[in-house]
């Protein structure tokens, strides 16, 4: 009987899960790959926009929509703030924080192999990000915290963020 009523509140946590939820999509990133960016002389202090676009994109792992509901640095050496983000889709971002959150596009079946505007096509992030530090800021990834089909999710998008500090021949 302990089996059982062990058993229970698993498989109802299994079946709230995402995977079996209709319409409710996974954020992934469509090549399982990483890279980074660096911002270089960000005194601390500053605030500044960076976008992932043509470093690393995201897409659905099925059709359906994912709202992104909050960004957090995962792995910090420093200290930086989001102070806000976005969804951006195509080319790479103007000079000003996008609106929208909601990341709709599946990812493509050919992999590697996707076309160009396949590729145009995915999601990027946009972050305005503010150094907290006179030292320069290392993030390993982000976290994205979203909803898809009235489930919580979250995935670790595998960009790496260096915000250098001025002088920072390390960095740099």
């Amino acid at each position: 009987m302990r089996l059982v009523s062990a058993f229970v509140p698993l498989a109802a946590f299994l079946l709230a899960s995402c995977g079996t939820a209709p319409g409710c999509a996974l954020i992934v990133t469509p090549f399982g790959v990483t890279s980074g960016g660096k911002l270089p002389d960000v005194p601390g202090g500053a605030t500044r926009l960076v976008s992932s676009a043509g470093q690393v994109a995201f897409c659905l792992d099925r059709a359906g929509t994912a709202t992104v509901d909050r960004v957090v640095p995962h792995v910090v050496a420093g200290s930086l703030r989001v102070d806000g983000f976005a969804i951006v889709t195509g080319a790479a971002p103007g000079t000003t924080l996008a609106t929208g959150a909601v990341v709709s596009h599946r990812c493509p079946g050919s992999g590697r192999g996707a076309t160009d505007a396949e590729l145009a096509s995915m999601a990027f992030l946009q972050l305005r990000i503010h150094q907290l530090s006179a030292v320069s800021t290392v993030v390993d990834s982000f976290v994205l915290e979203y909803t898809s089909a009235g489930q919580q999710q979250s995935f670790t998008f595998p960009w790496r963020l260096d915000v250098c500090a001025p002088g920072d021949k390390l960095c740099g």
